[in-house]
């Protein structure tokens, strides 16, 4: 006799693409016509845009390009004078074949910019640039649940509290806000460069939506009217919600990775400054439940020949954010620091038997009044490393994300430069769980009426199931003959009845 149960459909997303890109980028700049000679390349930044993402049969694309502001001293020792550009990106990533359309979320890191001057009237830009791509596909998988089944069959049910991926998408917005400018140095005769790193502070899901707050951090680059270079630092608070597809449970966790679509920030007429920007907060949803999985069968009284499928699901078994502090001394001296930044490259994890490592490394660069008073530029490079748990069987992932601004001082003795880091670890099920999806059932058999209960010895690897299994008894049984509420200690002696 064969016995046939039913199929439950989990729905869930499938992770079918997580890579980074790398890639260098460079252009040749020719200066304008009102702009002096080039004397020496002072520094150069760079603040990363997404365009556009779009999903194609067998591939994904992501499109964006990167604002590159470059700093240089005149030849004719006039103020430092500054030139932007665009340098622009295409990322494609290959996919397997897929039944739907999936969502695509990206995070895009610069490794370092820097500019030098190919002639009096001409520079050479380069960026670093990482841009880590992942795609999620939604599937269903099938959870067998057992209906009805004789008495004499013992069924192992093992319940699973689980934490899946089940809904992605991105909200888009626009951040608009007017300052006063600054008074250091004389108020703002040209801003040099800007940027903008988007934080979020708190999310939250609550049943058909996710609710979530942050701030937009900016810091300026600007030339006082009394020719000397300052920072601006202000910060914009957001706060944003978006419609959800589905109902989820009151534990589901919703994780952010904000993207930066566009960024002016411009003079207006009055002396005040303007801000506008793009920003589109990518989202996954991890809901949890409880599965009930049948894994295993057998009876006392006939043979059960169990048919297994496995179970695979996209688990996540971990998720932890930690701050990363960078923190780096300079051997440059100077007398006042003007602006500074940190790279850092795409997280290295190190697996070993009982534990991984994942380690990050960068530059920090300064720009500063050296003891003379003249425009300096230095860096240094930086390391950090954290040892973390090994999950057997699992996959581990990696993501940094800036934090805050950067600060930094600088004097006779030399100079520091602090920033800090946000690494966010996800820790995913890479195995499969067996379940049982059928039983074949043999014609029972009447048991021997004689037969005496055993007394055992518990070896130190066996559960109650596998014991009660392998001495023709039934777990329930064994426990109520030795008053056991759980497993047993390694080594007991039991009393085994016989069934």
């Amino acid at each position: 006799m064969e016995l046939q149960f039913d199929k439950q459909p989990i729905s869930c997303l499938n992770q079918v693409k997580w890579e980074q890109k790398n890639q260098e980028l460079t252009q040749e700049i020719r200066l304008t016509e009102d702009l002096p000679d080039v004397g020496s390349v002072l520094g150069a930044w760079g603040q990363t845009i997404v365009r556009g993402k779009q999903w194609r049969k067998g591939n994904m694309e992501v499109t964006g390009g990167v604002m590159v502001f470059v700093l240089y001293a005149p030849e004719d020792g006039s103020a430092p004078r500054g030139v932007q550009t665009w340098l622009p990106f295409t990322a494609n990533w290959e996919l397997p074949e897929t039944k739907h359309d999936g969502t695509i979320c990206v995070c895009c890191q610069l490794t370092g910019v820097d500019a030098r001057s190919a002639s009096a009237r001409k520079l050479i830009v380069r960026a670093g640039l990482g841009i880590l791509g992942e795609a999620l596909v939604p599937e269903e998988r099938e959870l067998t649940t057992l209906g009805e089944i004789p008495e004499d069959v013992q069924v192992l049910r093992r319940k699973y509290p689980v934490r899946l991926p089940t809904e992605a998408g991105e909200k888009a917005f626009t951040l608009e806000d007017t300052m006063n400018p600054p008074t250091a140095g004389g108020g703002i005769s040209r801003i040099l460069r800007y940027g903008l790193v988007p934080e979020i502070l708190d999310e939250k899901v609550m049943e058909d939506k996710v609710v979530f707050r942050g701030i937009a951090q900016i810091h300026v680059l600007y030339l006082g009217t009394d020719d000397c270079l300052y920072p601006w630092d202000f910060e914009v608070p957001f706060s944003q919600y978006t419609q959800l597809d589905q109902e989820h449970a009151l534990e589901a966790q919703a994780r952010i990775v904000p993207a930066i679509t566009s960024l002016e920030l411009e003079p207006e007429e009055d002396g005040q400054v303007q801000l506008k920007a793009g920003l589109a907060c990518q989202y996954v949803i991890f809901d949890s439940r409880l599965l009930e999985v049948a894994e295993d069968s057998y009876s006392n009284t006939r043979k059960v020949s169990p048919c297994r499928e496995p179970l695979e699901l996209p688990v996540l078994l971990d998720w932890d954010t930690q701050p990363v502090a960078v923190e780096e001394s300079l051997t440059a001296q100077g007398t006042r620091m003007a602006d500074g930044e940190v790279y850092w490259e795409q997280p290295q994890i190190l697996c070993q038997e009982q534990e991984v490592s994942v380690c990050l490394r960068g530059t920090v660069q300064m720009l500063y009044y050296d003891l003379e008073g003249n425009l300096q530029w230095g860096s240094q490079s930086w390391e950090w490393c954290r040892k973390l748990e090994a999950h057997p069987n699992a996959q581990l992932q990696a993501q940094v994300l800036p934090v805050g601004k950067v600060s930094g001082s600088i004097s006779g003795a030399g100079g520091t430069l602090r920033g800090e880091l946000s690494l966010t670890t996800t820790t995913r099920n890479s195995r499969g769980m067996s379940q049982v999806t059928g039983l074949e059932l043999g014609d029972p058999v009447r048991p021997d009426p004689n037969r005496p209960s055993l007394i055992v010895r518990k070896p130190g690897e066996a559960d109650l199931w596998a014991l009660a299994k392998s001495c023709g008894s039934t777990m329930d049984a064994i426990s109520q003959a030795n008053g056991l509420e759980g497993e047993p200690d390694p080594d007991a002696l039991l009393l085994i009845p016989v069934m």
